[in-house]
């Protein structure tokens, strides 16, 4: 389906939750939500769930981007067709200077100078 998307240039939004597992082991589970063609409604599409090696935004970061470049999504793709992101509300997540929303816009912005709208 990411092919789908990804070839008839369909925006899209990210679904994310970070978790705890009991034997201590931080995970990551990523949700794709989009639309294959205009006659259809919104898929819920789960993606991966990732282990991650701590629970700093730059990891988390990372280890999303790395999901999005496995499913095929470049980071001009990402830039420009990433339409929502949606977590927990966690500063991790939201942090507008070093969370992981902030580090997505900034690893996928190529004019560094370009301001970024909320």
């Amino acid at each position: 389906m990411c092919k789908q998307v990804i070839k008839t240039g369909r925006c899209f939004s990210v679904l994310v939750d970070e978790s705890t597992t009991v034997s201590n082991k931080s995970t990551f589970i990523v949700y794709l939500k989009c639309m294959t063609n205009e006659n259809t409604k919104p898929h819920l599409m789960f993606l991966q769930l990732l282990e991650l090696d701590d629970q700093k935004a730059t990891t988390i970061t990372q280890a999303l981007l790395n999901c999005f470049h496995h499913f095929g999504f470049t980071d001009d793709y990402i830039r420009d067709h990433l339409v929502a992101f949606v977590s927990d509300g966690a500063s991790v997540m939201t942090g507008r200077k070093s969370g992981v929303v902030a580090g997505i816009q900034q690893q996928t912005r190529h004019n560094k100078q370009q301001p970024v709208s909320e």
